[in-house]
This record gives C-alpha cells, sequence and structure tokens, in this order.
C-alpha cells in the first residue's frame, strides 16, 4: 500500500507498521515495532488534537475521511498527514487501533496555494473595486463575489438572481444591459459597458461592467467595477476644458478690445507728437499746447487702459492674491475723490456725500480703491459739463452699501445685464466723446466678488445712473485708525519749498521727470542712480528730507538701499516707486523701511498728494 499502515496494540505498543509508513516518517520497522508509545512521531503541539480523534473514533463520530494532523518524522520535520483510525475487538474486547496514515503535504501545498491566490484576488478587487459574477443560463441562479455586494451596498445574505440584480440599474441603463446579456447568451457576443446603479442605501455609482457567455457550460460571466471617483474626475476634467476654452475665449476678447482701443490714443500720441516737434523746430508755436493737451489726454487714456489690462491679467493668473484688512472706507473713498480731482474738475462736476464718520470694513484695500477710481471715472465719462456725482455709504448689520449715482445720460435697460460681461462688453462714447473699453467696470465686479460683496446698476435714459455694490464689515474696537486725510488742501505748506530731496532712479528720462515734478518743494534736488550710491549720498546727507526710491536698481536693489538707509536714518521719508506694481510689493516696501508706496507711471499731482500725506503725518506725530 502506498498509504503509511501502523497497527498498535490496546497497551500501546505498536504491532507492525508497513514500508510505506516507514518511508514516510524514515524510521525501520525495527526502531518502531514493540515500542510501548508511538509519542516519537507525536509533535506535543498535536497530542490534544490526536486524543480527540481517538475519543471521536469510540464514540463512532468519526469523519469517514479520517484527521488532518501533524506528524513529524526522523529528521524533526513536520508532514501534514490524514489519519484514519480503525479499533478492533477480539468479541467485545478492544484489543488494538489501526491507523491509516496518508502524506497530505502536496495537497496542503496546493490548498495553500489556492488560499493565497484567493486572499490576493480578494485584495486586488477590494483595491480596484473590482468584483466577479456569473449566472447560470438555465437556473437563472446569479452568484456575486464580495466586492459585488460592498459595490451594491447590500448584505451578502441577499440572494441575487438575475432579475433581482436588474433591478439595481437605473431605467437608462437596464435596457442597456438586458440587450447585451441576452446577445451573450444567443451569440456569445462579449460585452464592455460603463452604466449606472442605485445601490441599497439609494447611491448613484458608475460602474464598468464586463461580461463574456460561456455556451458549453451555460454561464454567463464577467466583473464589476466601480468607476464612479473616475467619471466624477472625467466630468471635472470637462468642466475645467470647457472653462479653460470660455478662458481662452475671454481673453481674445480682451486683448482685441485693448489692441484696438490702443490704437487711437497711441495714434493721437504719435500724431501730435510728430506735430509738435515739427512746429518747435520752426519756431512756430501756434497751438503746440493745444497739441499738448491732446498727448497728454490720449497718455492718459493709454496709461488707464494698460493698468486695467494688467490688473485683470493678474487676477485671471492667480498672480493678484487677496490681502483683506481691516480698514476705514471713508478714507479711502475721500483720498479717491482727490485722486480723481482733475477729471472732474474738466468738466466742472461737483462731488456730493452722504458719508458717515467713518466706515471699517474687511477687504483688500487695492482691490476696492481700483473699484472706487473705476466709478468715478465711469460718472464723470457720462455726466454732463455742470452735473454732479453723488457717493454714499450706509450701513447694515453684516455689511456696507455704498451708492454712486451720476446726473449722466443713463444706460438702456437691454443693456445693463451685459455690463459686467467681458463676452458682451462694449465701448460707449462719454458726453464729451471720451472713449472707453467698458473693462473698467469688468474689474469692478471681479474685484467686489472677490472680496464677498455684490455689485449691481439702476439707471434710466437720460437722468443718470447709480452703481450699487456691497462690502462685509466687521466692527472692531481695537482697529488702529489710520490718520484722516479726507481734508488734505493742495495749498503751501510751512514744509514745501524747503525740502532736501533725494531721487534714486537708474532712467535718465523718469529721473528728469521727477526732478521737475516735485522741483517746488526742494530747496535742493540730489540724484543717485544705484542703491550703493543712495545709502553713500545718505551718510553724507544726514539733512535728507525725502527719498524718492525707484525699487529696480543695478548693484543693490531699492529694498536693500532702504534697510541700509535705516540703519543710521529713522527719520528720512522714503517713498518707494516701481514701474511693475506686482502683490506684495507694497508690504515688502512697507517691510523693508519705505514710509509710503507709488506705482510707476505717477502723475505729479498723485505723487504731491503722497507727499502731503506723509510729511502731515510726520508734522502730526
Amino acid at each position: 500500500m502506498s498509504s503509511g499502515i501502523a497497527i498498535v496494540d490496546d497497551e500501546g505498543r505498536q504491532t507492525y507498521v508497513n514500508p510505506s509508513f516507514c518511508k514516510l516518517f524514515g524510521w525501520s520497522a525495527k526502531e518502531l515495532t514493540g515500542k510501548t508509545t508511538p509519542y516519537v512521531y507525536w509533535p506535543a503541539d498535536q497530542l490534544q488534537a490526536i486524543g480527540e480523534a481517538f475519543q471521536l473514533t469510540l464514540a463512532n463520530k468519526a469523519p469517514k475521511e479520517g484527521f488532518e494532523l501533524i506528524f513529524v518524522n526522523k529528521g524533526g520535520v513536520r508532514i501534514p498527514v490524514q489519519v484514519i483510525i480503525t479499533p478492533f475487538y477480539d468479541g467485545k474486547k478492544r484489543t488494538g487501533w489501526l491507523a491509516n496514515v496518508i502524506d497530505i503535504t502536496e495537497r496542503k501545498r496546493a490548498e495553500d496555494a489556492l488560499i493565497r491566490s484567493r486572499q490576493l484576488l480578494s485584495e486586488a478587487e477590494k483595491i480596484g473595486r473590482v468584483g466577479g459574477w456569473e449566472f447560470d443560463i438555465d437556473t437563472m441562479e446569479q452568484t456575486w463575489t464580495e466586492e459585488v455586494y460592498k459595490l451594491h451596498e447590500i448584505s451578502q445574505l441577499f440572494n441575487p438572481d438575475v432579475e433581482k440584480g436588474i433591478d439595481f440599474y437605473t431605467p437608462e441603463s437596464r435596457p442597456i444591459i438586458e440587450k447585451a446579456v441576452q446577445r451573450a447568451i444567443e451569440f456569445g457576443e462579449p460585452f464592455d459597458l460603463e452604466l449606472e446603479i442605485i445601490t441599497a442605501n439609494k447611491n448613484l455609482r458608475n460602474v464598468h461592467a464586463i461580461g463574456k457567455a460561456d455556451l458549453k457550460h451555460r454561464k454567463v460571466y464577467g466583473f464589476f467595477q466601480d468607476i464612479t471617483g473616475r467619471k466624477k474626475a472625467e466630468e471635472e476634467i470637462m468642466l475645467k476644458n470647457a472653462e479653460l476654452l470660455k478662458l481662452n475665449a475671454t481673453k481674445d476678447k480682451f486683448f482685441s478690445i485693448i489692441a484696438h482701443d490702443l490704437r487711437s490714443p497711441f495714434n493721437s500720441i504719435l500724431g501730435f507728437s510728430e506735430l509738435l516737434l515739427d512746429q518747435i523746430s520752426q519756431k512756430n508755436y501756434e497751438g503746440t499746447e493745444n497739441y499738448a493737451q491732446i498727448i497728454k489726454k490720449s497718455s492718459g487714456q493709454a496709461m488707464k487702459l494698460l493698468m486695467n489690462l494688467m490688473d485683470w491679467s493678474r487676477s485671471q493668473t492667480g498672480r493678484m492674491a487677496l490681502n483683506p484688512e481691516y480698514f476705514d472706507l471713508v478714507d479711502l473713498i475721500n483720498e479717491t475723490t482727490l485722486l480723481s480731482f482733475e477729471i472732474f474738475q474738466q468738466k466742472e462736476l461737483s462731488i456730493k456725500k452722504k458719508l458717515p464718520e467713518s466706515a471699517m470694513v474687511y477687504a483688500d484695500k487695492n482691490m476696492i480703491s481700483t473699484v472706487l477710481r473705476n466709478l468715478f471715472s465711469n460718472a464723470a465719462k457720462f455726466s454732463h459739463p455742470g452735473g454732479s456725482v453723488t457717493i454714499s455709504v450706509k450701513k447694515q448689520q453684516n455689511e456696507l452699501t455704498i451708492s454712486l449715482s451720476d446726473t449722466g445720460i443713463g444706460i438702456e435697460k437691454s443693456r445693463l445685464d451685459n455690463l459686467f460681461l467681458i463676452g458682451e462688453s462694449y465701448s460707449t462714447k462719454g458726453t464729451q466723446n471720451e472713449k472707453g473699453t467698458g473693462l473698467g467696470l469688468i474689474l469692478c465686479k471681479e474685484f467686489v466678488d472677490r472680496n464677498e460683496g455684490e455689485i449691481w446698476i439702476e439707471s434710466e435714459v437720460g437722468k443718470g445712473s447709480t452703481f450699487y455694490f456691497t462690502l462685509p464689515r466687521q466692527e472692531k474696537s481695537n482697529v488702529n485708525h489710520l490718520f484722516k486725510y479726507a481734508t488734505l488742501i493742495p495749498a503751501a505748506e510751512k514744509w514745501m519749498n524747503k525740502l532736501k530731496i533725494l531721487i534714486v532712479e537708474d532712467d535718465e528720462t523718469s529721473e528728469r521727470l521727477l526732478a521737475i515734478q516735485v522741483n517746488h518743494f526742494g530747496k535742493e534736488v540730489i540724484e543717485a542712480v544705484t542703491g550703493i550710491e543712495a545709502v553713500d549720498i545718505c551718510r553724507q546727507n544726514p539733512d535728507i528730507d525725502l527719498i524718492l526710491m525707484d525699487i529696480q536698481l543695478p548693484e543693490m536693489d531699492g529694498y536693500e538701499a532702504t534697510r541700509q538707509i535705516r540703519e543710521f536714518n529713522q527719520d528720512v521719508i522714503i517713498i518707494a516707486l516701481t514701474a511693475y506694481g506686482f502683490d506684495g510689493d507694497r508690504v515688502k516696501a512697507i517691510k523693508a523701511g519705505c514710509n509710503d508706496y507709488g506705482v510707476k507711471p505717477i502723475s505729479k499731482s498723485q505723487l504731491i498728494k503722497i507727499i502731503q500725506k506723509n510729511f502731515k503725518n510726520k508734522s502730526h506725530n
């Protein structure tokens, strides 16, 4: 016999072992026969199991296939075996035992491999959210793996026959899967589908269903994979692509508007500059002042367009970060009206203010300044000469409502909804044929939205328009109010005409312009081209009152020059000037030690107001 046979008497002595038994365990028949106990091949941790096997055998409860136990061979190697134990009797007296021992090492290896394979498959199903299914074509009985139950969010006690399985599909997907299965049964066609199911918990899921028929064995089987996450990601990508296409179209529209509207002022600048030069060379000064006024006006128009272009570009590319802070909106309105004084003066417009003493808001000050500047400019553009512009602020519990009204030409109702859309923007000439693009209003909406506010307009043709926008407010008792500059008077001050000024600028044209702009302030104007030179001049001239500091300088930039100057001079007023105006530049300048900040090109009136503000502040301190 190929299996090992051992006979043990009732007193535990082995009376016989066959050659297969000896071969299996490595002992000779002589070494095993006559031994009082077979414990030599019984491991200590198996004694209880072996004892239970004998007890079950005596009680006639032993399984027909025997017991799976572990024995050890002569070399100490553990061997899985299947043992069938049979007692034998002489009459009613039990006289011994016969043990039939079969080596099941290979079978256990195969079983272990199968278990590992199933474990790996189960883990793969969990990771990939893939489950297998099968149904019998004749009985219509269906079998699901664990992951399919999880996908359907249902207990494994559920009996998934075909009809119940179909019920999980959405009404749109049900006829698709039914047709695919039917064609698989009739024609052996495999299917590969993306469908939708509604789980037992009423959740909608996307599934990838793959199936194939085995007509020989009358089975249809396949796999489910949960692709809900993938479908969601695909939808998000599609939305992003649609948004990108829209943004590209918006960008194209924006730049086409800018290119079109820049052409006119630059034509004027170039054309009248050429006429001006010709007449000056011929010493014919007739009309030159008028030409200069046209050049100035056209330059201002071009500059406004370029500033809007820069702001819009930075906001759309994410380079304009939102930097909210607490500030007094009344102060900002007063500053903006001063900066807008020239455009109102040209049309003899009066400005009416209905403002509280203060109105604290929590918003990005630079963005709101741009909103106010554009709304004031828009009101002036469409107002008749001698008209008025009214700005008011009303406090609600959680927000402020700002309104700016004009007595101008008004806007047709059909155009109101498109004012803030770049794809629908249009240019309308002002009451004195002023040109524009409508981009300023688009920026207003962009910036108000980013500050969690709303903007809207009411208008009537022939009577004027009122723009409204809201901003969040938050009362804070510890907010340090900035000194109010709303009452700045452009008249001569006691400190004017007495300043010693240092201009730090590496561009000769820019330096000459600044020197002319501040000429009436200064008793002396000194020039420096590099940051290193500026620091040396300040060491040699501790009585300098004002420094106009360019940021982009050779050898040492304006930030570092300011830091070094502050090491030995804390009193001098330093105003940073830059042509870039990127986000964070103002913060960097103030952190380096500057008192204030301006963006070039800067008009004479703007520069004077910044200087006035800082020297008034200094005098109060």
